[in-house]
């Protein structure tokens, strides 16, 4: 109980946690059992809150999401239904989409994009972002974003 009052952990996890701990298999299914039944521990939750707050604090992408939460051993129905439910969130505009989360991410990390970038430079930047779990079309796009915005703050009249 201890354990579940400082942060969510899926199923498996709690299972590694007790039996790296020393406790029997027996008590560590029972122990699993209980905390289902008294819904202390549930998945489906666990795994709603990890893509979340991966997300939108960490600005991690759908695919560094989708292979955390399977490493963690979370069921592919549950990884799937949470990154349905919050791309509900993006689709009703609650949440930017996650072009625009790579946007955001690549202007805090690099600045605007001014003219065209050296072929290295690109590459790190792309790099950046496919690291943290975005496809090469969010990536590409979230650059071309940055030129777009430069290019209008260039326009854009000083007072």
């Amino acid at each position: 109980m201890y354990m579940l009052g400082r942060r969510d952990y899926s199923e498996q996890e709690m299972q590694q946690k007790l039996t790296q701990k020393g406790y029997a298999e027996a008590e560590v299914q029972t122990t699993l059992s209980r905390l289902k039944n008294l819904e202390y521990l549930d998945d489906a939750k666990y795994a709603r809150h990890f893509v979340s707050d991966k997300a939108r604090l960490a600005g991690w992408g759908k695919l560094r999401i989708r292979n955390t939460l399977k490493q963690k051993g979370v069921a592919e129905k549950a990884v799937e239904a949470a990154i349905d439910k919050f791309e509900e969130k993006i689709d009703s505009q609650a949440e930017p989409t996650w072009t625009e989360k790579a946007t955001e991410l690549l202007e805090r990390r690099y600045g605007l994009v001014e003219g065209s970038l050296p072929p290295n430079e690109y590459r790190k930047r792309i790099s950046f972002l496919l690291r943290r779990g975005f496809d090469f079309d969010q990536a590409k796009q979230a650059l071309t974003n940055l030129k777009i915005m430069a290019e209008e703050a260039e326009d854009a009249p000083v007072f």
